[in-house]
């Protein structure tokens, strides 16, 4: 049983058809890879995933159920959302902001600040761990770089212990060491019976560290399947307008974007 569908999205913005039919599941071990060209309705789609938009048609489920009947509280324990370019709008501290990943298990007469326990701290102590930002913890993150804001959102997204992380663009604002290992992060948080969406441009990153792409062109799902399958030549040329190299062993392959082509479409 998929953890999260959704069946025949679509979204429109005033005459702009941003999604036109669009289907996509995920089961509990899977890393899914969203990939296209800007303004071909990747983010979109998640913002409707994670029950942040209302598709015009369509339905998602979250377990067999419809994401629109089930509790926020329920929502926010089970699908963290990660918004792209990492804003951060208030001078709190980095482990406050860590912090707030626990919001949802708080009781409505709980204050967060005084009602963490043991098992929270430890939760919290572990994502900052995870994602090596122990020295940034008395920062405010008002001053941090956006690599470095980035990392302490998604120690805030494990903190939650969400089953789904739907991250847009977790890695655009990190150097190569920290893009490696945020990808081994969401690898690690499916492996352990977790389920990830993630959207990319690195073709690079996603052939490596994802299952099953999703090729989205102009609203819709231009190619689904295995990273090898969806990466090849003709759909790069279709879809993103170049050709390609590829570096293969055995078990993995590399992309190199070599050469821009007029695109057919």
């Amino acid at each position: 049983m998929s953890l999260l569908s959704a069946n025949n999205i679509s979204l429109s913005f005033g005459d702009n058809q941003v999604l036109q039919n669009v289907s996509l599941s995920v089961k509990r071990g899977e890393v899914i890879g969203l990939i296209g060209p800007n303004g071909a309705g990747k983010t979109s789609l998640l913002r409707i995933l994670a029950n942040l938009q209302n598709p015009d048609h369509g339905q998602v489920d979250l377990q067999g159920k419809n994401l629109s009947d089930t509790a926020i509280k329920q929502l926010a324990q089970q699908i963290g959302y990660l918004a792209q370019g990492a804003p951060a709008h208030w001078p709190l501290l980095a482990e406050k902001v860590v912090e707030l990943g626990r919001l949802p298990y708080q009781s409505l007469n709980q204050s967060l600040w005084q009602g963490l326990n043991t098992k929270d701290k430890k939760i919290i102590d572990q994502a900052i761990s995870q994602t090596e930002i122990d020295h940034l913890r008395q920062r405010p993150i008002t001053t941090l770089s956006g690599g470095e804001r980035m990392r302490v959102l998604l120690a805030r997204l494990f903190a939650s212990e969400p089953t789904l992380i739907l991250a847009d663009e977790p890695v655009a604002a990190l150097d190569p060491y920290h893009q490696l290992h945020i990808m081994e992060l969401l690898r690690e948080h499916a492996a352990n019976k977790g389920a990830v969406i993630v959207v990319l441009h690195d073709l690079n990153l996603a052939a490596r560290f994802c299952d099953r792409l999703a090729l989205l062109h102009k609203g819709k799902i231009a190619v689904e399947g295995k990273p090898a399958l969806v990466l090849d030549n003709k759909n790069l040329r279709d879809v993103y307008g170049i050709e390609a190299k590829y570096l293969k062993d055995d078990s993995q392959f590399a992309v190199i974007p070599w050469q821009r082509v007029e695109s057919s479409n």
